[in-house]
């Protein structure tokens, strides 16, 4: 059975691992050349949407009565 800071590290891997992701994401979407306005209204709302997921990931990973919350489950 896992300890409490098992989980906590686990957990924390978790987010650390998908703020990662979505600032690999970022930067991807930031680099893509825009071809038209059509183009560029899709990537920029790909990009918010990126960010935002990215935010909330920060925001629970910041947030560590969240988290104990989470092992709590």
């Amino acid at each position: 059975m896992e300890t409490q800071n098992q989980v906590l590290a686990r957990h924390t891997a978790v987010l650390t691992n998908g703020i990662a992701s979505l600032n690999a994401q970022i930067g991807d979407t930031e680099q893509k050349p825009a071809g038209s306005e059509t183009n560029n209204a899709i990537l920029e709302k790909e990009l918010q949407q990126q960010m935002a997921g990215r935010t909330e990931l920060e925001s629970k990973f910041n947030n560590l009565s969240a988290v104990r919350a989470q092992v709590k489950n």
